[in-house]
C-alpha cells in the first residue's frame, strides 16, 4: 500500500544518511539538479518523470558514498545472510547481485539519459570513489584504480 519512493526513503535512503536523494519523479527536482548532456541534447525534463525499480534515483556524490558506506563499512541496510546473497557471483564472472566483485573491490557503473556514473568501495581499505558526470557514456572506468592504490 506505500509507494516505492516512499519505501526508499525509509527502508534506504534514512538509514544510510542519503538526505538529498529522492527518486525522480517524486517531487521536484532539486534547483541545481544539472542538465546532463547526450548527442549534443540536454537532458533535464526526462527526470520531472517516475523512475523505475532499475534506478530512478538521483543522488549526489555524497548521498552516494553515504549508501556505499552503510552498505558496506556500517552493514546497516542488509542483514548478514542479505549480504552473503549480494556478494554471491553465481556463474563467476565478477557479478553478483547487481555488483561488479573485482576481489576486495566493489561497484557499480551505469547511466541514464545524460548521465554516467561508477562507483568503487574497497571493503578492505574502506577507499571510495565516486564518480557522477552529466554527460552520457562518459568514461568512468578510472574509479577502480583509484580504490586500488594505483
Amino acid at each position: 500500500g506505500r509507494s516505492y519512493a516512499s519505501i526508499i526513503d525509509t527502508e534506504v535512503f534514512r538509514p544510510a544518511g542519503m538526505l538529498g536523494a529522492v527518486v525522480y519523479g517524486s517531487r521536484a527536482l532539486p534547483v541545481n539538479f544539472p542538465s546532463g548532456h547526450e548527442g549534443g541534447r540536454k537532458y533535464r525534463d526526462y527526470y520531472e518523470n517516475a523512475g523505475f525499480g532499475d534506478g530512478g534515483l538521483i543522488a549526489s556524490a555524497q548521498d552516494v558514498a553515504n549508501f556505499y558506506r552503510a552498505l558496506f563499512a556500517d552493514g546497516v541496510l542488509l542483514s548478514p545472510a542479505m549480504m552473503a546473497e549480494l556478494m554471491h557471483d553465481p556463474v563467476g564472472d565478477g557479478y553478483g547481485m547487481g555488483l561488479d566483485i573485482d576481489g576486495e573491490i566493489v561497484g557499480h557503473s551505469g547511466g541514464d539519459l545524460g548521465f554516467s556514473s561508477d562507483v568503487r568501495f574497497n571493503t578492505e581499505t574502506g577507499m571510495l570513489a565516486v564518480i557522477l558526470i552529466a554527460q552520457g557514456d562518459a568514461d568512468t572506468d578510472w574509479a577502480s584504480d583509484m580504490v586500488a592504490g594505483q
